[in-house]
């Protein structure tokens, strides 16, 4: 797959409402999803889903303060 094709991925992913893609619990298991995808022709959206909320987790976390050392080790 050509970057252009992932660029346009992650692009759908951003488009998506942030409550959809709540990324509280939701980016571990799509992190698993994208790790553990055997067919090659879904693995640049898994991919660029995971990045998407794994980003939007990152900036809660980064928002909210406090100690989040146990979720930073996983």
């Amino acid at each position: 797959m050509s970057c252009s094709r992932y660029n346009d991925l992650v692009k759908a992913a951003d488009m998506k409402a942030d409550s959809e893609l709540s990324a509280k619990g939701t980016w571990r298991d799509l992190y698993l999803a994208a790790l553990f995808e055997p067919d090659p022709a879904k693995l640049l959206e898994r991919i660029a889903k995971a990045e998407h909320v794994l980003n939007l987790r990152e900036r809660e976390l980064w928002y909210s303060g406090g100690d989040h050392t146990k979720e930073n080790s996983l």
